[in-house]
């Protein structure tokens, strides 16, 4: 029999905007509608992950490119997608499609045909192809896990950063490198200032808010700034130091940690050093970073 191209990208579908179980709903709806027909073979512009299945756009140049699957190639592939979902997805998924090695044409026809309504978030109540919904949540899953194998592996190689103020559950957050650390603390910072603005503007109804209300909005000087003046250093499981760390520390400690900074020796000397120290580091407190490298 011939062989009967189908293009599933549908408008819908070239919305990259769009959550990804939207985008690939017209993808599983054909796929559903090819293993249901006598066709020898399907092309889209889908690529499907080798070892999970999990599918991508084909893109060269800036447009789609028809990749040609014949039945049993997309099977194959489908049916790997099918386990991927099993191990990542929560229950609701294994309730309408079953956990087999293997499928007959017929059982994925079937199982490609089912509709999901989604339950919550942005988009509840949007109506997906079942598989398109869930191999999103599978694909999410295992980027989550990897970053975090990757940080995992950065952290143990003594090479992550953190910034100062920016933890989780009570401990410094780690972060894969110096940029990432920055605009974590760019955030916080921002967070500061604009809370103390909103404070200042309800004690005097005159003044006018002056800072955007994301701190990348200003593309120019202020989102520099807030990258420039972030306090960062590299992570150390053990304990990264911070202002709080600096002022629990007995005097030694303090007066070495300010000499390795570059404070001169009228900070670290004589009596009251400690004090001049700790307020050595507060006045600049990108000299933290100094103490850390």
């Amino acid at each position: 029999m011939e062989t009967i191209p189908t293009n599933p990208l549908m408008p819908t579908a070239t919305d990259r905007t769009q959550a990804r179980g939207t985008q690939f709903t017209p993808v599983f709806t054909a796929i559903g509608e090819f293993f249901a027909s006598t066709r020898k073979s399907m092309s889209m512009p889908v690529k499907f992950a080798t070892k999970t299945g999990v599918p991508d756009w084909n893109e060269a140049d800036k447009a789609y490119v028809d990749i040609t699957y014949s039945r049993a190639e997309l099977r194959t592939v489908v049916t790997t997608l099918i386990g991927t979902c099993h191990k990542h997805c929560s229950g609701t998924f294994g309730k309408a499609i079953a956990d087999w090695e293997a499928f007959s044409y017929k059982d994925l026809a079937e199982a490609f045909s089912l509709t999901y309504k989604v339950t919550k978030g942005d988009n509840k109540d949007t109506v997906r192809n079942h598989m398109a919904h869930f191999q999103a949540a599978a694909r999410s899953k295992l980027k989550y896990a990897t970053a975090a194998q990757d940080l995992q592996e950065t952290v143990d190689n003594g090479d992550a950063w953190a910034a100062e103020g920016v933890v989780v559950k009570g401990d410094l957050k780690p972060h894969k490198n110096e940029a990432a650390a920055r605009k974590a603390h760019a955030r916080i910072a921002h967070t500061l200032a604009l809370k103390a603005e909103r404070e200042a503007m309800a004690k005097n109804p005159k003044l006018k808010a002056t800072l955007p209300a994301e701190w990348w909005t200003d593309k120019g000087t202020v989102k520099q700034a807030y990258l420039d003046n972030a306090v960062v250093f590299k992570y150390n499981p053990a304990g990264a130091i911070t202002m709080d760390t600096i002022r629990t520390m007995n005097h030694v400690q303090v007066r070495a940690l300010a000499k390795k900074a570059g404070a001169p020796d009228s900070i670290t000397t004589g009596a009251g050093a400690k004090v001049r120290s700790i307020n050595w580091f507060s006045e600049d407190k990108a000299r933290i970073s100094a103490a850390q490298a």
